[in-house]
């Protein structure tokens, strides 16, 4: 299996979004700082599920495991942020 190259368009395009994702998620809780754990998980299973169902049940399009690394790197990378913000 080839490792992929993290830094294509698409795998950034996933990174960006993903990390958008996380710190979207975290708005309406920011006054609860202990649940950013939760979204996190959230949004990872949500990354899996939409590789899924690509790979599985949309003809002509298929689940990447790159892909999948490239959201959970941009999930991780939010949820970085929001720590170090959380924290100041």
């Amino acid at each position: 299996m080839p490792i992929p190259n993290f830094f294509s368009a698409d795998k950034i395009g996933h990174i960006g979004m993903y990390l958008i994702l996380e710190l979207l998620l975290f708005i309406p809780l920011s006054n609860k700082p202990k649940q950013l754990w939760i979204f996190t998980i959230l949004a990872l299973l949500y990354s899996v599920f939409t590789e899924l169902v690509q790979h599985f049940f949309i003809n002509n399009r298929y689940g990447e495991l790159g892909d999948l690394l490239a959201n959970g790197i941009g999930l991780f990378l939010g949820y970085l942020i929001l720590r170090k913000k959380i924290k100041t």
